[in-house]
């Protein structure tokens, strides 16, 4: 076959189009708007949920050119190396899914352009293992099924494998990492779990596998048991690895450094943070100057890493944003804990939106008297009388309600300000 009619007639060449404008509606939809910008880790993780689109189109090609072979008995009858005959089918393919790749990586590195490193090699090494595998299962497809029937187990298993895994309650949450094609969405704090990355490339090297089986074994039986017992071993090493992960496969990022000390606060950034350093440190000793006055005693380390250095004060900061929101954000973060269960019969609704409103006002976030304005009577009735207290009466109020905050409780007594009027009167 002569190589322009290997083109034309390849099924992926005729799925480009539709390919490419797939993955450009995806970046453009999700990626683009909500993921975090100027940090390469989260463009390149993004940039390779693409594959849920190209690796569909690859096994799709393959499945077509393997049924094509097998039709013609070429292996049968070449004298050539079998792996050098298919890898020449597979051209058209390959082309087609690295084009539609690399549109999906350029498009998702506009958000980190100019940011410190670049491309996170590993991440993409995942993605094009997780690519030559699915490759790989078309070609076992196309070899072991008639052609029809291969196209359509094709198309309803990597439907199964990369959209019913990642969107159906059916499969528990770690099943989507499988794939390769959910490797998480790190802010500049995080990093891919590695368990993640593992599981994809073990369950890659298990479909590359059966098409290795396929493409070498000479004997069909043999092919038609090794393959999908390749596949199953390495799905089920990688169900093993993943088992452990949930909704979110992100780890914290270790390895940032600290400034010294400035008034008694020390700052530790990313470099990500690098072209607002002198803005950001200067907010965060601010804002903890306005904390320590009220007597609450945050930590004299100011982290954005989240683990990192022991007994800091985690706050996150994420680049190219106006430093005084966001740190004036992170401090109310900070002494805010998470939202407790919906199983709470009791919940302390008044406490938690009367010490939000506080927070948000003591630190001066852009939205503080919006949200003042919109809370109901009585929340807003205590947090007047809150702010006409001293700052260290504002504090220890705070600290009286704070442990209610994380209990299924109703409000306490010690919500009203008043309680602490004597004590900031004597």
């Amino acid at each position: 076959m002569t190589t322009r009619k290997r083109w034309i007639t390849s099924l992926s060449l005729w799925l480009a189009l539709p390919m490419i404008a797939f993955v450009v509606s995806i970046n453009m939809e999700d990626g683009l708007q909500f993921a975090t910008r100027g940090y390469w880790l989260t463009a390149t993780t993004v940039a390779s949920e693409a594959v849920s689109v190209t690796g569909v189109v690859a096994a799709l090609g393959a499945t077509w050119e393997a049924s094509r072979l097998r039709r013609a008995r070429v292996l049968a009858i070449t004298s050539r190396n079998r792996l050098l005959v298919v890898a020449e089918t597979l051209v058209p393919t390959v082309v087609v899914v690295l084009m539609g790749t690399l549109v999906s990586y350029a498009m998702m590195a506009t958000i980190a352009l100019g940011a410190p490193g670049g491309p996170a090699w590993h991440v993409i090494a995942v993605n094009l293992a997780a690519l030559t595998g699915i490759l790989g299962w078309g070609l076992f497809l196309g070899f072991a099924l008639p052609p029809t029937l291969a196209l359509a187990v094709c198309l309803a298993s990597t439907y199964v494998w990369y959209f019913v895994t990642a969107g159906s309650g059916s499969f528990p949450l770690w099943a989507r990492y499988l794939s390769g094609g959910f490797l998480g969405d790190p802010s500049v704090w995080g990093a891919v779990d590695p368990r993640a990355l593992g599981a994809a490339l073990v369950s890659a090297l298990g479909l590359a596998a059966a098409g290795l089986c396929a493409v070498l074994l000479r004997d069909r039986g043999r092919a038609l048991l090794a393959g999908p017992l390749a596949v199953v071993m390495a799905v089920g090493v990688g169900c093993w690895v993943a088992r452990p992960l949930d909704h979110h496969p992100v780890v914290p990022r270790t390895g940032i450094e600290c400034d010294a000390p400035v008034g008694g606060v020390t700052v530790c950034l990313w470099p990500e943070l690098a072209a607002d350093h002198e803005a950001l440190v200067s907010e965060v000793v601010r804002q903890h100057r306005t904390f320590s006055a009220l007597g609450l005693e945050p930590p004299s380390t100011v982290s954005a890493a989240m683990e990192e250095p022991e007994g800091s004060m985690w706050i996150p900061l994420v680049p190219r944003a106006d430093p005084r929101p966001v740190v004036a954000a992170g401090f109310v973060e900070a002494f805010m804990p998470a939202a407790l269960p919906d199983s709470c019969e009791d919940f302390p609704e008044n406490t938690v939106v009367t010490v939000l409103a506080w927070l948000r006002t003591v630190a001066q976030t852009p939205d503080h008297e919006e949200y003042r304005a919109s809370i109901p009577a009585e929340p807003a009735r205590y947090l007047d009388g809150v702010l006409d207290l001293p700052p260290r009466a504002q504090g220890e109020w705070y600290l009286a309600n704070r442990p209610v905050l994380e209990t299924c409780s109703p409000d306490p007594d010690t919500l009203d300000p008043r309680h602490f009027e004597a004590g900031a009167t004597s």
